[in-house]
């Protein structure tokens, strides 16, 4: 249409560009007066970023004033509070005409104070009674084990036990005190077997079999008592020894020409002696014999002429006859008895012996 406009105005052209400019100014407007429409009205606009949009309160009407019957009058020289009327309310400020409050203030109670802040209560437990336990049945707890002292070294190494330190395990399990019970019960029955063939060795004149059982004896020992048993065992087998030491050295010394007196009328000629064996006119006929084996009447007198009568002697002789299967217990109590007098204190671990009962066959001997 401008074209047409131009091409009808060509002999003024400032109409046509005063038109062109009209028309581009209403369609700009057209154009943002439909913008404006298409967009709701409803909607609030976002405030911007960084502030706080104002919160608007709802505006409440004023409470409407409450209608009461009006009171009497009350009588000259009476106040309105004598004469039972209610106390006038408190005067609310007046809003001017023609204006509206914002806001309905309303009248509010002073605070309440808070009650000061009391301490959560705390629950004390209540212990169960306590049960008084007799001391026969209360448990025995088992020893614990010590503990062994640690040496940090210097720098930042892991703290070790000292080389010296022993490590204690802790208490044994009943398989352990089962075990231990059984090797006490084993050691027990090994050390009265062993003190059992002790005796009946010496009492057969065995004395290499009696010291080998003094040892298996003593490999055995557990209490006090049978420590006592042991060393008075040890005293009769030193003492046996010396007595058959000094039976052979006294054999050794016969000659064949001497005689050996067994009473005033009983003698006995010697016909060979040595230290192993001796050989005498017995009874119209030869007789020999190991030193072991000679009869104790034949070994009695010998001991009378060969041992001289001290405290020493006598405590061995009467070990002899203590123990010997053939001996006289009550001649070894006497000469034991003598020795004690004599100042040999060791004939009161020797007595006890006394009491112990011989063991079997220790009469026989091998000849």
């Amino acid at each position: 249409m401008a074209a047409e406009i131009s091409d009808d105005n060509d002999g003024y052209p400032w109409l046509s560009w005063a038109l062109t400019g009209v028309l581009t100014l209403a369609g700009v407007l057209i154009i943002g007066l439909a913008i404006s429409a298409w967009k709701p009205r409803s909607q609030p606009l976002a405030a911007p970023s960084g502030t706080t949009a104002a919160v608007k309160s709802p505006v409440r009407p004023p409470p409407a004033a409450e209608s009461r019957p009006a009171s009497p009058a009350p009588a000259a020289g009476v106040s309105p509070i004598d004469a039972g009327a209610s106390p006038p309310e408190a005067v609310r400020p007046a809003v001017p005409k023609g204006t509206s409050a914002p806001f309905a203030v309303a009248a509010r109670e002073p605070p309440t104070p808070a009650e000061p802040h009391a301490a959560p209560k705390v629950s004390t437990p209540v212990s169960p009674p306590i049960t008084p336990v007799s001391p026969a049945k209360m448990p025995v707890s088992p020893p614990t084990a010590p503990v062994t002292p640690t040496t940090t070294p210097r720098g930042n190494g892991p703290a070790t036990a000292p080389p010296s330190a022993a490590v204690k395990l802790g208490p044994e399990s009943v398989a352990d005190k089962g075990v231990a019970a059984a090797q006490d019960a084993a050691k027990r029955t090994a050390f009265v077997r062993a003190v059992a063939e002790v005796r009946a060795s010496m009492g057969q004149r065995n004395l290499a079999a009696s010291k080998q059982n003094l040892q298996t004896a003593a490999a055995n020992v557990q209490s006090p008592a049978e420590q006592d048993e042991l060393e008075r065992l040890q005293t009769l087998q030193d003492h046996l020894e010396q007595f058959w030491d000094g039976i052979r050295g006294a054999v050794a010394a016969m000659q064949p020409v001497d005689e050996i007196v067994l009473s005033n009328s009983n003698r006995v000629a010697v016909i060979e002696a040595s230290r192993k064996e001796l050989a005498v006119q017995r009874e119209g006929r030869p007789q020999r014999w190991r030193i072991e084996a000679i009869p104790m009447d034949l070994l009695s007198a010998i001991a009378k002429t060969s041992f001289k009568p001290t405290a020493g002697s006598k405590l061995i002789v009467g070990s002899f006859l203590a123990m010997d299967g053939q001996g006289d217990r009550a001649e070894a109590r006497k000469l034991w008895q003598e020795a004690i007098h004599g100042g040999e204190d060791e004939g009161k671990l020797l007595l006890p012996e006394l009491n112990v009962p011989r063991a079997a066959g220790s009469g026989r001997r091998k000849h």
